[in-house]
């Protein structure tokens, strides 16, 4: 198995930008990126967004496939950045829903006491 602290490196060392502008895009300090060098596995949302800094795709050395369809079909790293991208609006979508049925239950629970 590939170890993808080992991968992170040496992407980020080849792109040629400054670990410091990287993890200032990135939102994190310089030593958490040296720490990413030592992790054998790193988040794919991480992945992700340092892969767009660096312009770097890293499904490609982690075989990164569609299981949800239960095929092994191969996807580019793009489509699984959309992928996240589409499934993040959609729970967004879910909770508010949800949280308006709630409101809405309180307040039906606040008028049948009010009744009774």
């Amino acid at each position: 198995m590939i170890h993808k602290g080992e991968t992170v490196e040496k992407a980020i060392r080849n792109s040629g930008i400054p670990i410091t502008q990287i993890a200032k895009k990135l939102g994190i300090s310089r030593q958490q990126i040296y720490n990413l060098f030592e992790k054998d596995a790193v988040e794919w949302e991480l992945l992700v967004k340092l892969g767009r800094i660096i312009n770097y795709d890293f499904g490609i050395e982690h075989d990164v496939s569609n299981k949800a369809d239960g095929l092994g079909t191969k996807i580019s790293y793009e489509e699984l950045a959309e992928q996240c991208e589409e499934l993040k609006k959609e729970v967004v979508i879910w909770r508010d829903k949800y949280i308006k049925l709630l409101e809405s239950h309180a307040i039906l629970l606040s008028k049948d006491k009010t009744l009774g």
